[in-house]
């Protein structure tokens, strides 16, 4: 919660940084309803994570093209 109010400044670190802070908000949702206890460091996160694999693959594909 500390961090929130500067989050926004993280998409300007990196492509793959403004993706991830673009779609924070969908990857929050996600983790809390895939492991309610994350913040414990407890529950799966494989949903998670491969949404970042592919939001990473998507900034790789972009690269590409560009």
């Amino acid at each position: 919660p500390c961090l929130k109010s500067n989050f926004h400044r993280m998409a300007e670190v990196s492509p793959l940084w403004a993706r991830l802070v673009q779609q924070w908000d969908d990857l929050y949702n996600l983790m809390d309803e895939e492991a309610p206890n994350w913040r414990a460091g407890k529950g799966p996160m494989t949903r998670v994570y491969e949404a970042i694999k592919a939001i990473e693959a998507d900034v790789a594909a972009d690269k590409l093209n560009s």
